[in-house]
């Protein structure tokens, strides 16, 4: 006769949860091969969880304790490596962007009656005539909204003499572009308007995809990052924008040398999409966005290398970012006060603010926009250092939770991924050199763009030479 047996709920239960979390365990790790290693480690991944899973459910046989404690420990890593997935997922897709923002207004002086609604008949409006796309872009607006009729266009040569126009009521409207904002900021810098504001009447923007950077496998293979720092606040970091910190950083995996290579500001280029005509670096980018920078930068090297890829931030992000890692300390060759800190020649100490200002002070250096350049590659170089000095899951969450919404980027999950375990593998002997022209910040020349004299920044005999040749070095591995 045979013993009839009874169900054991607690052997079900227990059996139940081995099952759910070897299922869990194998899926995770089958997903994280796909989506962040190369094919190859997928069967070894599958293969792993299955192990686990059996080696589990092996001990349980023999120690049912043992075996369930096991897989209760197993199914928390499960909710921790969901949660991980899921961070990078999530700040990944909001800061992969692969495409710049255009914009287009009308605007009129701040302290102007006119508003929206009313009638634009016998109304002035300015606008640049070099700028065809902007200004057919602004009349289709107005076309729209019923406001064509009976308005007077006022064509300029340059946003500032518009915008003086504006503000002095000799004409009533003006088509202002993302192009114009940056100019317009700047000469407010300067001193060349008294101030930059205004309303807006309507407001339009378009998105316009970059054409694909020549990615490498960066675990094999020497590349370029194109660092811009871009004159934003706020989150609108899509938007066109001056680029005041262009930084070119060479990575070789196999002897562990990064080359930091400083551009300044004022670097007198010629801009491609503009007929090669001659402009200032940071003058590339609220033209012709992140696209135009890196067509500019690699025009000027004479295409002999490659940029792979590129990481835009604005101020908010910088200022936190170096606030995540805990404050940085900086070596600054000068004494000297701006916007309301002390530097002293020597190691200073610097939160996110103070290390900002570092980066942008550069009226009261001795060699302006070189000086500015140097300690924007010395904060660069810290950030580095303290990063790599003690890295944790927890540091690299909150500056994730810091890019997000100030940082855009071309690196995707995979290749965030494989920079954190080169940066990891290297990290103990990385060598580290820092690089800044040397020339004349004084350079005057009429703009042909902006119909305006400017000073540019003119580097001296062979220094763009021996920078170039830092940069194919450090690709080449020598």
């Amino acid at each position: 006769m045979k013993k009839e047996r009874k169900f054991n709920r607690e052997l079900f239960a227990v059996t139940l949860l081995y099952i759910i979390a070897g299922i869990g365990l194998t899926a995770l790790l089958v997903y994280m091969a796909r989506k962040y290693f190369d094919t190859a480690y997928l069967l070894a991944f599958g293969l792993g969880g299955l192990l686990v899973w059996l080696l589990i459910l092996s001990l349980s046989l023999k120690h049912q304790w043992a075996g369930t404690i096991l897989a209760f420990i197993l199914c928390l890593g499960l909710i921790g490596g969901d949660i991980f997935v899921h961070k990078i997922s999530d700040v990944t897709d909001n800061i992969v962007v692969v495409y710049d923002t255009y914009s287009v207004q009308i605007i009129s002086a701040k302290n102007s009656k006119v508003t929206k609604d009313d009638s634009f008949l016998g109304l002035r409006l300015g606008y640049v005539g070099s700028e065809e796309y902007y200004t057919n872009w602004a009349l289709g607006i107005l076309q729209n909204n019923e406001k064509i009729t009976g308005l007077e266009e006022v064509p300029y040569e340059s946003y500032i003499d518009c915008f003086k126009d504006l503000v002095a009521g000799n004409i009533d409207l003006m088509v202002l572009s993302s192009i114009a904002e940056g100019e317009l900021e700047e000469a407010a810098d300067n001193g060349d308007i008294s101030e930059y504001a205004y309303r807006s009447l309507f407001y339009d923007e378009q998105k316009m995809a970059l054409e694909p950077l020549e990615t490498v496998d960066i675990n094999n293979n020497g590349f370029t990052i194109l660092i811009n720092g871009v004159d934003l606040s706020g989150t609108d970091i899509h938007k066109k924008a001056r680029a005041d910190v262009n930084i070119l950083v060479t990575v070789n995996p196999t002897t562990a040398k990064v080359n930091i290579q400083v551009l300044p500001r004022d670097l007198w280029v010629e801009i491609p999409e503009r007929g090669y005509k001659k402009t200032k670096l940071n003058r590339a980018s609220s033209l012709e966005g992140t696209q135009g920078t890196i067509n500019a930068i690699e025009n000027y090297f004479d295409h002999t290398f490659k940029i792979n890829y590129y990481a835009k931030m604005n101020f908010d992000g910088f200022i936190s970012l170096v606030d995540k890692v805990g404050g940085i300390e900086v070596y600054s060759q000068y004494t000297y006060s701006a916007g309301g800190y002390t530097f002293k020649k020597g190691m200073n100490k610097m939160d996110g603010a103070k290390a900002l200002m570092f980066c942008r002070a550069r009226k009261m250096l001795p060699e302006n926009d070189v000086s500015r350049g140097k300690n924007q590659m010395r904060v660069i170089q810290a950030i580095m250092e303290k990063f790599l000095k003690k890295p944790s899951v927890d540091k690299m969450f909150a500056i994730l939770d810091v890019v997000e919404g100030n940082f855009v980027t071309s690196f995707t999950e995979k290749d965030f991924i494989s920079m954190y375990n080169l940066l990891m593998n290297i990290k103990d002997r990385m060598v580290i050199e820092s690089n800044s022209m040397k020339g004349n910040t004084k350079h005057y020349e009429m703009d042909p763009l902006i119909h305006q004299w400017l000073y540019y920044f003119i580097p001296d005999e062979g220094q763009k030479e021996a920078a170039l040749q830092r940069i194919l070095d450090t690709i080449d591995g020598k």
